[in-house]
């Protein structure tokens, strides 16, 4: 666009001020969040979210509760030789309204995929 040698100076010092101040603000993020407890510096600038953290730990809890429960209902569903129902899988962020609009559409999902498949065979 502009091509005078005062453009082409401005421009370049904005793009130094750009690369001086981002390196600012992102140190001031990182004390932001540090903070807030949103994120650990580990040693060696690695940083880990505290809520991933949390959230891996869970995912582990639950691992091994449902490992414990699936060894208990293998015990009794060999007894009872009922099949326990599907549990449909959602995010635990959806809120009510959204997770019944989630259910509806997966269930009527389901019902096309059954008739598509009795078509088909």
């Amino acid at each position: 666009m502009a091509k005078s040698i005062r453009s082409k100076w401005r421009r370049k010092m904005r793009a130094i001020k750009r690369i001086r101040y981002g390196v600012k603000e992102l140190d001031r993020l990182k004390t932001m969040l540090v903070n807030a407890g949103e994120i650990e510096v580990k040693e060696g600038g690695e940083i880990e979210h505290v809520c991933l953290v949390k959230a891996k730990n869970e995912e582990e809890e639950k691992m091994q509760l449902e490992k414990e429960e699936k060894s208990k209902t293998d015990k009794i569903a060999k007894l009872s030789n009922k099949t326990p129902k599907k549990k449909i899988q959602h995010p635990t962020w959806l809120r009510k309204k959204e997770y019944k609009k989630y259910i509806r559409a997966y269930k009527k999902q389901q019902s096309i995929n059954a008739k598509r498949l009795k078509m088909s065979c």
